[in-house]
């Protein structure tokens, strides 16, 4: 039970970096879409930036709960 416990926490953590990561991902396409005339790109960039906070959360929220409900 041990490792499994680790195992959450790394699987966690790793989630939740993997979400800084799309989040800064699209923060960045979005300051570069604000110099274009292109609406697409903004409305991209705003999905994308969803998607990261989205990953986060389910790091944060969906793991623990996964984890903290599977008994052995």
């Amino acid at each position: 039970m041990e490792v499994f416990s680790k195992a959450m926490t790394v699987m966690e953590n790793i989630t939740f970096v993997a979400g800084i990561l799309i989040l800064i991902f699209g923060l960045i396409q979005l300051f570069t879409a604000f110099g274009s005339q292109n609406a697409d790109s903004k409305n991209h960039s705003g999905f994308i930036i969803a998607a990261g906070i989205g990953v986060m959360v389910v790091a944060k929220v969906l793991i623990p709960l996964v984890a903290s409900q599977v008994s052995f």
